[in-house]
């Protein structure tokens, strides 16, 4: 078991990194319930109906420049579908992240007379949160087609049901290139005799600009094999290109 600090976290919301500007980012989950005492009862009854939802609060300092986080958070109150992907386990890969598909339901920005100002904002889920998705490429800067940086991950086993695979760019250099797109492999033994393969559904919409985000959903019944890996597709031509993304893998 280890113990993890503020130097582990990372929140990516929408295709920007809300987490060099916060210092609060509380994430719940939560099951709704209906109170079930009837008559006669003296004490209160809980009873779960089924249905869960997650909820994500962010608060850090208020930052003007572009793609941080005044911009980050007031242009989401336009936005429905805002991807979140969050981890309190570092950026490394096979680390467990928090993602889900959210609508950002406010944004407050406080002054004050003898502080720094600064931001909040709630997200609530919309659908599935994922608590266990696992982080098959880090946030990290990638060039060049294929492979993406950190090769690939083991799951130790295929899973069969499908899932969603949770992309994040916040840096782009197109370099000329007219787009790029990210998509998952996978592969039974790594590729020794069973080759690389696309899961399909889970090419990415190009990217053009960021921030950029997206979930794309593999079909439930859809077997998984055990090692998954991102790879970089660069459409067009050019040179000096470069992508800051992360990519998880939610498997059901």
């Amino acid at each position: 078991m280890a113990n993890y600090g503020p130097s582990d976290v990372l929140v990516l919301v929408g295709g920007y990194n809300l987490g060099i500007d916060l210092f609060e980012a509380p994430i719940q989950t939560s099951a709704v319930l209906e109170e079930t005492q009837t008559f006669g009862d003296s004490w209160v009854e809980q009873t779960p109906v089924g249905l869960k939802s997650g909820t994500l609060t962010v608060r850090g300092f208020f930052d003007d420049t572009d793609n941080r986080s005044n911009e980050a958070l007031v242009t989401g109150l336009t936005t429905q579908d805002r991807v979140v992907v969050a981890t309190l386990e570092g950026n490394v890969q096979g680390q467990t992240a928090i993602a889900m598909k959210s609508t950002q339901q406010n944004v407050v920005r406080e002054a004050s007379r003898s502080e720094l100002h600064k931001l909040s904002a709630d997200f609530v889920s919309q659908g599935i949160v994922d608590q266990d998705a696992l982080i098959v490429q880090t946030h990290v800067a990638d060039a060049g087609a294929g492979v993406m940086s950190d090769g690939s991950l083991d799951n130790t086993a295929a899973t069969t049901n499908g899932g969603r695979v949770y992309i994040q760019a916040t840096a782009l250099a197109l370099g000329s290139y007219t787009n790029m797109q990210i998509k998952l492999q996978e592969s039974s033994d790594n590729g020794s005799s069973d080759a690389w393969a696309d899961v399909a559904g889970t090419t990415s919409t190009a990217i053009t600009a960021v921030p950029a985000s997206e979930v794309l959903t593999i079909a439930a019944g859809t077997t998984i094999e055990r090692y998954t890996r991102a790879f970089l597709i660069l459409n067009g031509s050019g040179s000096s290109e470069s992508i800051t993304a992360l990519v998880a893998l939610a498997r059901d």
